[in-house]
């Protein structure tokens, strides 16, 4: 009589069959790898989480400086330690919040990236630190850069009088 015709005396049913512990140990190694795989893939080293951030941020500003000009408003860039948004000028010279826009919305910074400042050029190649970047209606600005850093890897976005906007990021030498 073979395993097939072997039948449960009392059911009438063949008899139920397990998995070994070979199959199972088989099967918890290929989890596991497969777990540990997609670990390693989720995170990203500080560099790369900066140069996203950064790559992010100069899409956003160049938006906000072509926004400006086909609105015939200011649009400003404002940010702190904790997040950053855009304001659009209003006619009494204070700044207001970009509100229904989902693109210019307010936002935090990425987990690890931190703000280092703005600074603005300001004739004879004078720098000066500013709390905003400006986008004019006309087009022109101020040239600027922002410093942003993730662990010792540092970020510099900059902008020039025409709204181009260029990214450098750097680790620390020996990274």
């Amino acid at each position: 009589m073979s395993n097939h015709e072997r039948r449960d005396r009392r059911s009438g049913k063949p008899p139920c069959r397990g998995f070994t512990l070979v199959e199972l140990l088989v099967v918890i190694v290929i989890v596991g790898i497969t777990l540990s795989l997609v670990i390693v893939n989720f995170s990203r080293d500080d560099r790369q989480v900066l140069a996203d951030e950064a790559q992010r941020l100069a899409m956003l500003l160049e938006h906000a400086h072509d926004e400006a000009i086909a609105s015939s408003r200011a649009f400003a860039w404002i940010a702190d330690g904790e997040s950053y948004r855009f304001a659009v000028a209003a006619d009494d010279g204070t700044w207001a919040n970009v509100g229904n826009d989902n693109l210019l919305r307010s936002r935090e910074w990425a987990s690890g990236v931190h703000f280092g400042g703005i600074r603005l050029m300001r004739g004879e190649g004078q720098r000066e630190a500013s709390s905003r970047i400006a986008f004019s209606p006309s087009g022109f600005n101020s040239p600027f850069d922002l410093t942003l850093t993730a662990g010792e890897t540092r970020a510099v976005i900059a902008g020039s009088a025409v709204g181009r906007i260029t990214i450098t990021v750097s680790a620390p030498s020996g990274a």
